[in-house]
């Protein structure tokens, strides 16, 4: 199984954090490696300290299941049984916002995850910046 290097996890911070100023959106960036290790990290002057966390936590739930959290938010929520198990894990938000990072294997190396704005605009500046959409 891969892992996302320390060079890709850079590219992916400055890649959102330039998405994010130019949509002057206030976020906080991580990138986690498959255990939901922070591999890099950045945040805007204006987003709060706590944001670096829940893009971590989002991060790590992406990573964790191998979808993006927007994907697992709306199965959640038609699924109460998912919804509480989902909720229950802990250092996991289940809210948009972040995304994994395929491997050459079709396996998650890791994942991206944004916070600081509402979860559809994390929700688009991963996509962007994962994806390129």
């Amino acid at each position: 199984m891969g892992m996302i290097s320390s060079t890709n996890a850079r590219r992916y911070v400055d890649k959102a954090m330039k998405i994010a100023d130019d949509k002057q959106a206030a976020i906080a960036v991580v990138v986690v490696d498959r255990a939901g290790t922070i591999i890099a990290a950045a945040r805007s002057d204006a987003a709060a300290p706590i944001m670096i966390e829940l893009a971590r936590r989002k991060a790590a739930m992406s990573a964790a299941i191998g979808a993006p959290t927007s994907i697992i938010a709306d199965m959640a929520a038609t699924d109460p049984i998912l919804a509480g198990g989902l909720r229950s894990v802990p250092d996991h938000l289940l809210l948009p916002g972040a995304i994994p990072v395929i491997g050459p294997g079709g396996l998650p190396e890791g994942a991206v995850g944004v916070a600081g704005g509402h979860y559809t605009v994390d929700a688009e500046i991963v996509e962007a910046t994962v994806r390129g959409g």
